[in-house]
């Protein structure tokens, strides 16, 4: 909080340019730009969680990255005993004296999951700390970190079934590195110096995408004004082929779409530049995958929209690039590189059992 509170209040237009402390003597200037949260995801790594997040803001896209981060979640200090007994005591835990378990039901639950045991980076994966923290039953809750989203899962299931009372454990590790510095949307973010208005025009995608690594952040008020591009896919009744891209923005209409030369010399003579619509025919699925591919890159959209658009026409298009063996790369450069979707599935409350419900992030 003390450091977050060194960022001055950012106007919701524009740049406060700051002088940092001095480095080596010299004093760096950095600025305090606005952005707004297009997609958040999380990675785990050797060192824990790694987070990052696309903004739209005045100079295009910006990559935020945030790493040696942890998952938490909460319980009862009463339910410390079982907790441990379930996942076995971590050496990196500094919990407070342990309680009795206070009822028949936690040291039932403790005995039935003695023989089970979390898998070995799960097991030296976790931690608990106090809080000042009390749950809606006003008991004293304790925190569980957990240093990787897997391990958090494996974690959450298994004291689920053994009776602890966690709470917040639903919420995924992007979503709370926000809600803990009360960002809804909007945040002012610290970084070097960045271009002038007129040298905004001279950097490409790729450079402004560059990611910032660990910056500070804090909570503002900052409204974009943000791109779109809607697209909608056909294919055969089982979903299983597929036949055209059509895609709309207010930068172009195009349709790709499978067809044999003929057709294409046909459509071609008749084709008018000036048309609102075009159609680019081309000779199997591959071809229509790259042509709409390379066309969203060079619209470079803040938010792609379609109709059930992630559990038909994304999950479509990713299990044909599956079968293809090619990657569905919608998402903005990270080094030169665009980046892939990349998908989750939704599992039962408390179970590894999933339930065909996807979720795609687009970096």
């Amino acid at each position: 909080v003390e450091l977050l509170g060194r960022l001055r209040a950012v106007p919701a237009h524009g740049h406060d340019l700051i002088t940092s402390e001095s480095r080596n003597g010299v004093a760096a200037q950095t600025t305090v730009a606005c952005g707004f949260v297009l997609s958040r995801q999380s990675s785990d790594t050797k060192t824990g969680i790694s987070l990052t997040y696309w903004l739209a803001t005045e100079t295009g896209p910006r990559c935020l990255v945030f790493e040696q981060q942890e998952a938490v979640c909460f319980f009862p200090e009463r339910q410390l005993g079982l907790l441990e007994s379930t996942l076995g005591f971590s050496s990196s835990s500094q919990p407070p004296p342990v309680p009795a378990i206070s009822s028949t039901a936690d040291a039932s639950a403790s005995q039935s999951n003695k023989g089970e045991r979390l898998s070995q980076r799960s097991a030296a994966a976790w931690r608990v700390a106090e809080t000042k923290l009390k749950n809606f039953s006003h008991e004293q809750v304790l925190a569980l970190y957990v240093r990787t989203t897997n391990a958090m899962g494996e974690i959450r299931r298994k004291l689920i079934a053994a009776g602890v009372e966690l709470s917040e454990a639903d919420v995924r590790a992007p979503d709370r590195f926000l809600m803990e510095r009360f960002i809804t949307g909007s945040l002012a973010f610290e970084s070097e110096a960045g271009p002038s208005a007129a040298e905004k025009s001279t950097h490409t995608q790729s450079s402004l995408s560059a990611p910032f690594c660990n910056p500070r952040i804090k909570s503002a008020e900052f409204r974009p004004t943000l791109s779109a591009l809607s697209f909608d896919i056909e294919t055969d009744r089982k979903a299983e082929q597929l036949y055209s891209i059509a895609a709309y923005s207010t930068h172009s209409s195009k349709v790709f779409m499978r067809g044999d030369a003929q057709w294409r010399e046909k459509l071609t003579a008749r084709a008018d530049v000036n048309a609102p619509l075009l159609i680019e025919v081309l000779p199997n699925e591959r071809a229509v995958i790259s042509a709409f591919l390379d066309h969203v890159a060079e619209v470079d959209p803040d938010v792609l929209i379609g109709w059930n658009v992630v559990n038909f026409d994304l999950h479509c298009l990713q299990r044909i690039c599956d079968r293809l063996k090619m990657k569905l790369t919608l998402g903005r450069c990270v080094g030169g590189e665009p980046q892939a979707v990349l998908w989750r599935e939704a599992r039962e409350r408390g179970s590894a059992k999933k339930i065909e419900r996807y979720y795609a992030t687009i970096p």
